[in-house]
């Protein structure tokens, strides 16, 4: 569901003297007033800036010198006020700037605004005085509609102002009136509107095989309050491990994080097993919950009202009424795997391309071992395929099985791939799964005969952590030799430099390849210098550090990457310089360490390398080591902070130990911030991370102090540990 801000074009005339008080019922808007005269009726539909319509019911008499009247809205089926405190003061904000319009160019008394509770629904008045005139605006939420009870009167007519005001009474809502309708074809709903199809998703998948979802509306026209159920399809492929964990994870993302707020039950919906929960999110503002599963179809049904409607009559009714119209089609819950190979080595390919699709989402073992074994000696019309093809995805499926008798099979299957790159690279694929040496030796004798191309990513097949620790030399040395071959020498660049990096290999070492290294890094600075892009020149640079000297041309060209736009290049060229000795310009290590995106990556390099010393002393603190890890713990968000702010720093006792930490503001725009914690860091030594990052993106505590809050977490923290 949906909240707009219902905005009312407030009308402040200047009319003729009440003669006679008129009472007023009306039993659709569920009031009754008394009125200083017979008042006028209309209704007045409009847009809000968010695209939805909503209707003002206007009763207002206009004599002069008064002016009273009630209005209550209606909105669309399918909008629900989320928030009663925001939607009011948005209410108030208009009428405010309404009346300030008004008598912009009076001599006016500050309008007082005060929060009120009216028959238990949350409110707002606005008294204003201007002159010889006052006016009270009196707005109530109920539940899902806004009533504005207003007048605007003498002061010498103050008796009468209050009279009016305090005449208003909220009566009982009328009983909702239901019928049976058909809802998405599979469930029929006793519902008190007419359910309004409200939005589709489909032809997407979204990561749970769900082929798209319809959102159906429906409203309780006496109240006001919408809900809405919400249908998920799943493919005939989708499978889940019961009906009870679909329906407990679905649900879980509702929950509020206070679990004192939530209330769950199990229940039946016409033989099914469901489950119900309320979400007691505010005092004015509970969410109600509906979700259970039947065939291949998955259902959710939601509203959100005052807590005096989400559990009436009316309601449980909604929630209780629901039945199914048609058999269910398909099952969330049995094993889908051997059909799902069946179809992708169907002859038909558009069979095999819609399995194609799903393949990446469904779960392989054991008991599927055969058959995939099976359908990989057998040939298809797509064999030729550079990608895509059968052969690729029955491999894929294989590596997930992670099988030692895998080993045998890949090695026999492997001569009769007909050098098909694609399906050479996922045959590999599958032994990198596998962590024992003969495994381990056969991917070393396939990678030698597989003929390597630029459209694979070789680093899931080389890379260190496709190696158990203890093997990685080893592997080293038995695939070095590979590095002629140009798609093989992003892989195995960076696993040179750690091996260099963590002593188990020695720079004399690699001296046969140095003239390879020193090539190969010309050649990525013509391309560097074309467009800045690169492929493994951060690797080379790095591993330049450890040559026992630089030669000049090297030096230039490094002293020229210390120079470029990009920094994360730039800082790992100074260090290879600063390493070798040689002189980097201050200025520009000043300029990253002042960017708080390359700060800490520039400390922890020099600290690496132990050249703390060429850190620029103004940035050599915590507080500004702190401020530059908020905004690298945030770099993978949307858009970055605009400020990052220290509001409390302190030392607390942490693992037995004086540790310190940091409460910070980060402030994305002028009305969205957050608080974080950062920390521990031990208090006589700079440090770049804390094992504590935490950014408080719904922050539940009631804690204003910083450090209540810090000690708050920290209490937390260690509950759950």
């Amino acid at each position: 569901m949906r909240s707009t801000l219902l905005a009312f074009s407030m009308l402040i005339s200047i009319a003729l003297p009440a003669q006679k008080w008129h009472p007023f019922t009306s039993k659709a808007g569920a009031f009754s007033v008394n009125f200083p005269a017979e008042p006028e009726m209309k209704d007045l539909t409009r847009e809000t800036a968010e695209g939805y319509s909503v209707t003002a019911h206007i009763h207002m008499m206009a004599k002069e010198p008064v002016t009273a009247f009630v209005i209550y809205n209606a909105f669309e089926t399918g909008v629900n006020i989320q928030s009663d405190s925001i939607y009011l003061a948005q209410v108030v904000e208009e009428m405010l700037s309404k009346v300030s319009n008004s008598y912009a160019a009076a001599d006016a008394e500050k309008p007082q605004v005060k929060d009120i509770i009216f028959d238990g629904y949350p409110g707002k008045t606005i008294d204003v005085s201007v002159d010889d005139v006052v006016a009270h605006f009196k707005v109530i939420l109920r539940s899902n509609r806004a009533y504005v009870i207003a007048g605007i009167f003498p002061k010498k007519q103050k008796s009468n102002l209050d009279k009016f005001v305090n005449s208003f009474k909220l009566l009982p809502l009328q009983p909702a009136s239901f019928a049976t309708y058909d809802v998405g074809n599979t469930i029929k709903m006793n519902l008190p509107g007419k359910p309004v199809f409200d939005k589709a998703t489909t032809g997407e998948l979204n990561g749970e095989d769900n082929l798209g979802s319809e959102a159906y509306a429906f409203q309780d026209e006496n109240s006001g309050d919408s809900y809405s159920i919400l249908i998920s399809r799943y493919s005939k492929y989708a499978q889940f491990e019961n009906d009870s964990t679909w329906v407990a994870d679905y649900l879980s993302s509702f929950k509020s994080a206070n679990d004192a707020e939530n209330e769950e039950r199990d229940v039946i919906v016409d033989g099914v097993p469901a489950k119900e929960l309320i979400v007691k999110k505010t005092k004015h503002a509970w969410y109600r919950y509906l979700t259970f599963v039947r065939g291949n179809a998955g259902y959710l049904l939601l509203g959100g009202a005052h807590p005096s409607h989400i559990q009436n009559r009316d309601t449980e009714k909604i929630f209780k009424g629901i039945k199914f119209s048609a058999p269910p089609e398909g099952d969330l819950f049995s094993d889908k795997s051997s059909r799902l190979l069946q179809d992708l080595v169907n002859a038909d390919t558009s069979i095999s391309n819609e399995a194609k699709k799903y393949m990446r989402l469904a779960s392989f073992t054991e008991k599927n071992l055969e058959d995939i074994f099976t359908y990989l000696g057998k040939q298809y019309a797509d064999d030729k395929d550079t990608e895509n093809s059968r052969k690729v995805y029955l491999l894929k499926a294989l590596a997930e099985i992670e099988s030692e008798k895998s080993i045998s099979f890949i090695e026999k299957l492997f001569p009769t791939l007909n050098k098909n790159s694609s399906q050479e690279f996922a045959a590999i694929g599958v032994l990198t799964h596998l962590p024992t040496r003969e495994a381990l030796d056969l991917r070393i004798v396939l990678l030698t005969k597989h003929t390597p191309t630029a459209d694979e990513y070789y680093h899931s097949l080389i890379g260190m952590y496709t190696v158990d620790s203890v093997d990685q030399r080893y592997f080293y040395d038995k695939t070095i030799a590979l590095l002629k071959q140009p798609p093989y020498k992003m892989p195995l660049y960076p696993f040179m430099k750690n091996l260099l990096h963590d002593k188990r290999l020695k720079i004399q070492e690699v001296a046969a390849w140095r003239p390879t290294i020193n090539a190969d890094f010309e050649s990525e600075m013509k391309t560097f210098r074309k467009d800045s892009t690169y492929d493994y020149i951060d690797d080379v640079v790095e591993i330049m550090k450890y040559y026992e000297a630089l030669d000049k041309k090297q030096v230039s060209a490094l002293t020229e990457l210390v120079s470029s736009d990009h920094y994360y290049i730039g800082i790992l060229a100074s260090n290879t310089l600063l390493k070798h000795k040689q002189r980097v310009d201050p200025s520009i290590l000043e300029g990253f360490a002042k960017n708080n995106s390359s700060r800490i990556m520039l400390f922890d390099r020099l600290e690496e390398d132990g050249l703390t010393q060429y850190f620029p002393k103004a940035y050599a603190n915590q507080d500004s080591l702190v401020i530059a890890q908020v905004y690298s713990y945030l770099e993978d968000e949307d858009y970055q902070p605009l400020k990052v702010e220290i509001t409390y720093q302190g030392l607390e006792t942490y693992e037995g130990k004086p540790m310190k930490f940091y409460v910070v503001n980060i402030s994305f725009d002028e009305a969205e911030s957050y608080r974080g914690v950062f920390g521990p860091f031990e208090p006589n030594k700079l440090s770049t991370w804390g094992t504590l990052n935490y950014v408080d993106y719904d922050e539940t505590t009631t804690n204003t102090d910083d450090k209540a809050y810090l000690i708050e977490y920290l209490r937390k923290e260690s509950v759950e540990e």
